[in-house]
């Protein structure tokens, strides 16, 4: 996929709610119009996860993208909303992006715990009432918790040890 070119902003917040809630995308970008009035100054960028085409949204400071990448695009942002699936959560470690966490299913609670306990950032009730977790997030200049994480985040290497897992069970190919 080619680089996104995302509007100019003093601050940039990413939303997204993966791939799999499709029910919590149907008032998505509504909320995030009801959020970022809270927040004139900042840009909110709406990953669909591979839904729709890219545009402006229906208020000044938000655009809907079909899909941001993590990996190439999270360290661009001052801040990610998200539901606390593990691909993100990870992501946003890596990239010591400070979260607001809006839960939805299954392990998204735990991860939101551990999120607010580790203070790698804040849960929110909802995107439209993420507001006040919002501005703390904005307002934190330093999280030394994230930038300790993300460094023994990135020493691991889940790929490098199941491979030699693997080998050391079968042998030498």
């Amino acid at each position: 996929a080619p680089p996104i070119d995302f509007p100019p902003a003093a601050r940039r917040v990413l939303v997204s709610v993966g791939t799999h809630l499709l029910w919590a995308k149907k008032t998505l970008v509504a909320d995030v119009v009801e959020l970022a009035k809270s927040f004139p100054g900042v840009e909110f960028a709406i990953s669909l996860g591979g839904l729709n085409e890219p545009g402006q949204g229906p208020a000044p400071n938000v655009t809907v993208y079909p899909f941001v990448p993590y990996d190439r695009d999270l360290a661009k942002f001052d801040a990610v909303i998200h539901h606390g699936g593990a691909g993100v959560t990870y992501a946003a470690i890596l990239n010591k992006v400070p979260a607001v966490v809006v839960p939805h299913d299954y392990d998204q609670f735990d991860y939101a715990a551990r999120i607010e306990h580790y203070q790698l950032g804040h849960r929110a009730p909802s995107i439209a009432g993420a507001a006040p977790a919002l501005r703390q997030v904005l307002e934190t200049a330093n999280w030394p918790e994230l930038a300790r994480i993300s460094t023994a985040a990135r020493a691991y290497r889940p790929d490098e040890r199941f491979l030699e897992a693997v080998q050391n069970t079968i042998g030498p190919a």
